[in-house]
């Protein structure tokens, strides 16, 4: 806003004593890094063209030092020439802009650390995910021949033997009298254990063995006779 000033023209008065020096507007912008636009503003009495408040005054400063006048007294009288809030404390228009400026500050300064807190804490994440999966015991793995390893047992088990091919079994259950069968390919025999179970076959790789529904490692090798005793908790034991 352009101001009519009780004691002159403030702004002329800045100019003329610049065409004095014969100094441009620009040549003063790259000294005081004030741009052209707030001298220009300056110049023509236009006060809102200036940051306000001590800034404003210290424009009007650094411009009497380039042009050859005493800068207090040029302060002084800016001052008489626009004693109002836009001088003495803040130009409104100033404070707003410097308020978006703020905000702005504050979201430039936490963006670096929020990176920072990426960096810190990306690897402390991996290394929480590490340990957890860590702590996971792993998968028995398969017995050979891709049967699984049987569990020990607890309480009566079942017993279940599949042929692929023609074999003969015989088998003695909990002190049972041994039995003899022979089973054809697809057939299959099953019963309940109590205290142990003695196995014998003879074809190993005919005869698939089932404990509780999960087969068993092979007890023999293929094309020759296998033999397997296990106890109560169907864990295998020495045959005799």
């Amino acid at each position: 806003m352009t101001r009519d000033t009780p004691s002159g023209d403030f702004g002329s008065h800045l100019r003329q004593a610049r065409e004095r020096r014969g100094v441009s507007l620009r040549a003063i912008a790259d000294v005081t890094r004030i741009s052209v636009a707030a001298l220009d503003g300056l110049e023509r009495n236009d006060i809102s063209r200036l940051p306000g408040g001590i800034f404003s005054r210290g424009f009007v400063r650094a411009y009497a030092n380039e042009v050859g006048l005493d800068p207090d007294s040029t302060v002084d009288e800016f001052v008489r020439c626009f004693p109002d809030d836009s001088v003495t404390d803040g130009h409104p228009a100033a404070v707003r802009a410097r308020i978006i400026d703020d905000v702005n500050e504050i979201k430039r300064r936490r963006m670096p650390r929020a990176g920072w807190f990426v960096v810190v804490a990306a690897p402390v994440v991996i290394a929480i995910v590490y340990l957890s999966l860590a702590r996971v015991p792993p998968a028995a793995a398969p017995a050979p021949g891709g049967r699984e390893a049987i569990a020990p047992c607890t309480g009566p088990y079942v017993v279940e033997l599949r042929a692929s091919a023609q074999s003969s079994v015989s088998y003695a259950v909990d002190g049972q009298p041994r039995q003899q069968v022979s089973l054809a390919a697809g057939a299959s025999r099953r019963f309940e254990v109590s205290h142990d179970v003695d196995l014998r076959v003879s074809d190993a790789g005919a005869i698939d063995l089932l404990i509780n529904g999960v087969v068993r490692p092979s007890i023999g090798v293929a094309g020759g006779p296998g033999a397997v005793r296990l106890n109560e908790t169907c864990t295998e034991v020495a045959t005799s």
